[in-house]
């Protein structure tokens, strides 16, 4: 059981290292995130990422990146906005979430703390319980929301479909109660 769970944080913070703005070691990120989570299959969306990524300049990659998730708002990465908008209740969820961070000893970048970069690395140290309710209640509802907004042929709709597939598979999804 134990295994399982590193198993799960180890993808937790791949994925993490995906939707964080590329570095030089970007391309031997995604293959790491490949190789745990694709099947060397062409129609596997982390391979088919993975086969983009691998021909392209660190520049090119900070291109994309920037236009499919900094210059849309509704492809942003920033959680709580998919979640809340600018409202009074992003502002408690961003208070909770830097807090949650900062308890688990995750340290903030560049990024605001709903970014999906740390939320997954806040996923990867929650219990089981409390990861299935971040899962169900914010990873996956703003997740749903970005994948919206990213065209198939945008070569990161792949990983939003791949962390996707990893989370329905890897987590109980906690309906609605109301």
């Amino acid at each position: 059981m134990q295994d399982v769970a590193v198993q799960k944080s180890d993808i937790c913070n791949l994925f993490a290292d995906v939707f964080t703005y590329p570095s030089s070691d970007y391309s031997q990120k995604v293959e790491l995130m490949a190789n745990r989570v694709g099947n060397n299959e062409n129609t596997n969306p982390a391979n088919i990422f993975e086969n983009h990524v691998s021909g392209l300049a660190v520049s090119d990659i900070e291109e994309l990146f920037t236009k499919t998730f900094d210059m849309n708002p509704d492809s942003c990465l920033d959680l709580g906005w998919h979640l809340f908008g600018e409202g009074y209740d992003r502002g408690e969820f961003l208070a909770k979430m830097r807090d949650q961070l900062r308890k688990n000893g995750i340290a903030e970048h560049i990024e605001l703390p709903d970014h999906l970069s740390h939320i997954l690395k806040l996923l990867s140290t929650q219990e089981s319980e409390q990861a299935d309710k971040l899962v169900s209640k914010t990873v996956l509802p703003a997740l749903n929301k970005i994948k919206t907004a990213v065209p198939e042929e945008n070569v990161f709709s792949h990983p939003l479909l791949a962390l996707e597939q990893f989370l329905t598979e890897n987590y109980h999804i906690i309906e609605d109660e109301s």
